[in-house]
């Protein structure tokens, strides 16, 4: 319930973005492009002053204008390492305090998050066919299968060693058919597309960072393009990518 409730927050935060804003947030914002001084930015900073969390917004703020541009490089902002509650998953007890990671030694910890945007089918120009995706500025009115039917933002533990689970910068998206990348690939030994599954190892699993899935027994919960929360089983996995997708035209409704 306790993990609902917070998925629910966030998604009503990103109606309250839109209301001001008139589009959702840009799901991260391209380092090559240079969108203001907000580069490497994703969506769960953006959408901090709509779910109670002003002050860390603030902090992200003053870090991204007068520290450097980049969140990592070359110090890291504040924000990598401030937890925000609402933003993880009580199931998980790896991430309820920042943690130390290795593979990214100029941090003292890194904050996470269990909640990441729907961007499609995966990350590429081709399948960002979602809501939340690369410099995005989706409307509602551009979800044309319906806000009921459209997935937004969904469960996704960070993946084996807490790879891919920064709340604050890069990773704060994914596909429901997403690609391993290079990194995923050499390090994790994973060359499997992600589903929407529960690995076979869990936490530990090297690919689990690419599927979309939770601690909570049979399925995940995820947040709706209206607003609205549902706990899906994993059996919906085939329809997926039709339940990603924003216009894609596709006939396919939430199951009972």
């Amino acid at each position: 319930t306790t993990c609902a409730n917070r998925l629910r927050q966030i998604g009503l935060g990103l109606h309250q973005f839109h209301g001001a804003h008139d589009r959702l947030p840009h799901g991260l914002v391209n380092e090559e492009r240079k969108l203001g001084f907000w580069i490497n930015s994703g969506w769960l900073i953006h959408v901090l002053p709509y779910v109670e969390q002003q002050a860390v917004y603030e902090q992200a703020r003053v870090d991204y204008t007068t520290l450097n541009p980049s969140p990592h490089f070359p110090y890291p902002h504040r924000g990598l390492s401030t937890h925000v509650r609402n933003y993880v998953c009580p199931g998980d007890p790896r991430v309820q305090v920042p943690v130390y990671v290795p593979t990214l030694p100029y941090l003292n910890a890194v904050a996470f998050t269990s909640y990441v945007g729907v961007n499609g089918t995966d990350e590429s120009s081709a399948g960002a066919t979602g809501v939340l995706y690369v410099d995005s500025r989706t409307r509602l009115t551009d979800i044309r299968d319906g806000t009921s039917n459209t997935l937004m933002v969904g469960e996704r533990p960070p993946g084996k060693n807490l790879a891919m689970g920064s709340w604050y910068s890069v990773g704060s998206m994914l596909g429901v058919r997403e690609r391993p990348g290079y990194d995923v690939t050499v390090m994790y030994e994973c060359t499997a597309l992600g589903r929407f599954a529960r690995p076979p190892l869990g936490f530990e699993d090297p690919c689990g960072g690419l599927n979309f899935w939770s601690p909570h027994a049979g399925g995940g919960y995820f947040a709706l393009a209206d607003g609205s929360v549902r706990f899906l089983r994993y059996e919906a996995d085939a329809l997926m990518p039709a339940l990603a997708s924003r216009a894609g035209g596709e006939v396919a409704a939430l199951p009972d």
